[in-house]
C-alpha cells in the first residue's frame, strides 16, 4: 500500500512537472512571433556602383497576427520593399533589400530596422555587408601635384582590367575642369595608360579635387581618382581663438607666414574685417613672415563672444588669405 501511495505521488509529481513544461512551451509561442531565416547578407566582393538585391525572409510562428509596425534603414543606398505589413499565424514574408555599392574601395556595412508587435524582438536588426573593390584598377591610385612643376608633377595614369575583360574609356572629368587627357573612345583593351594635362590656373582655383574616368567595363562604370595641390602658401595658425577674453582688453598673437615651395615672397597688406585688429610689426624670416597682431575685444559687444577675420594680400598673388579670430569672454 505504501508502495502504490509513493508511485502514486510520483506520477503526481511527473504530471505536475509536465503540465508546467507544456505550458511554458505553449507561452513561448503565443502572441506574434518573428522567425528569420538569417538577419545578415554578405554579399562578398561587389564592383563600386554596382546594384545588388537581397532578401530577408520571415515567418510568424507566433498564434496572433504579426505586424511589421515600421522599416528605417540607415542610409539611402539600401532601398527596400515589403509587400505587406500583417501576417496571420504561420504566414510567411520576405523583405527585398536592394544595395548600392560605393564608387570607392571600402568595406560597407548598412543595417536596417524593423520595429515589430512581437514583444521578444520589437526592434529587429537587419544587416547587409560588402566590399567595394576595384574591378578596373589604376596607378597611382591619388595624384599629389604641386604648383612649381611642369604640369604640376603629374604623371601617366595606368588603368587596367582586373579579370582580363577589354573595356573603352568613354570619358573623362575633373573637378574645376583642371585636368583633361586626351583619349579614343572608341578603343578596347585591358589596359591604358592615360596622360593628363592639367590646367594650372584652374588648378589654382580648384586644388584638391577628383578625377572622374567613365569606362564601359562589364563591372565597373567610373573611376575616380583624387587630387590634391600642395598651396603655395600656409598660415599657422589657421584659426584664432582667444579663451577668457576681456572687453576693451587688448593681447597679441604671432601669426606665421610659410611659402611651401621656398619662393622669395612679401607679405603687402594685413587688413581686418570688422577692425578689432591690427598689425603691430611683420618681420622676414627665410622664407617665412612672422607678423604680430594685436586684437581688441570691443567694449560694447553682446553675447559671449565676438569674431573678426584678418585678411593677408600677398604681393603679386590674386588669392588673399584669410584668418579667422574668435573671441570668447570669460564667465562672471
Amino acid at each position: 500500500m505504501n508502495c502504490q501511495k509513493a508511485v502514486s505521488v510520483f506520477l503526481a509529481g511527473f504530471a505536475v512537472l509536465f503540465g508546467i513544461q507544456a505550458h511554458s512551451a505553449e507561452a513561448a509561442e503565443s502572441g506574434p512571433r518573428i522567425k528569420l531565416e538569417k538577419v545578415a547578407y554578405d554579399f562578398g566582393e561587389v564592383a563600386p556602383r554596382s546594384r545588388h538585391e537581397c532578401e530577408f525572409a520571415f515567418e510568424n510562428v507566433g498564434d496572433e497576427v504579426l505586424k511589421i509596425e515600421d522599416i528605417t534603414g540607415t542610409c539611402g543606398c539600401t532601398p527596400f520593399e515589403l509587400e505587406k505589413r500583417e501576417y496571420a499565424p504561420g504566414e510567411g514574408g520576405a523583405l527585398r533589400v536592394r544595395y548600392n555599392s560605393a564608387r570607392t574601395e571600402r568595406q560597407e556595412r548598412h543595417r536596417i530596422y524593423l520595429t515589430t508587435n512581437d514583444p521578444a524582438n520589437e526592434r529587429v536588426m537587419l544587416t547587409v555587408l560588402g566590399k567595394v573593390v576595384q574591378t578596373v584598377a589604376h596607378e597611382p591610385k591619388r595624384l599629389n601635384l604641386v604648383l612649381s612643376e611642369e604640369n604640376a608633377g603629374a604623371g601617366p595614369i595606368t588603368i587596367s582590367s582586373g579579370d582580363d575583360q577589354p573595356f573603352s574609356i568613354k570619358r573623362i572629368t575633373s573637378t574645376g575642369n583642371s585636368i583633361t587627357a586626351d583619349i579614343d573612345s572608341s578603343e578596347k583593351a585591358e589596359s591604358f595608360v592615360i596622360e593628363p594635362k592639367v590646367n594650372m590656373e584652374r588648378l589654382r582655383r580648384a586644388s584638391s579635387g577628383t578625377i572622374r574616368i567613365t569606362v564601359d567595363h562589364p563591372e565597373a562604370s567610373e573611376i575616380s581618382i583624387p587630387f590634391e595641390t600642395l598651396a603655395r602658401f600656409e598660415i599657422n595658425p589657421p584659426s584664432v581663438n582667444l579663451m577668457n577674453a576681456e572687453k576693451g582688453k587688448a593681447v597679441e598673437r604671432e601669426i606665421w607666414v610659410l611659402n611651401n615651395y621656398e619662393e622669395p615672397f612679401e607679405v603687402e597688406e594685413v587688413s581686418s574685417q570688422n577692425n578689432k585688429l591690427e598689425l603691430i610689426s611683420k618681420e622676414q624670416v627665410g622664407n617665412r613672415y612672422k607678423l604680430i597682431v594685436r586684437i581688441t575685444p570691443p567694449e560694447d559687444a553682446e553675447g559671449v563672444m565676438f569674431s573678426d577675420i584678418m585678411t593677408i594680400k600677398i604681393a603679386d598673388d590674386d588669392d588673399p588669405m584669410d584668418v579667422r579670430i574668435r573671441g570668447f569672454f570669460a564667465r562672471n
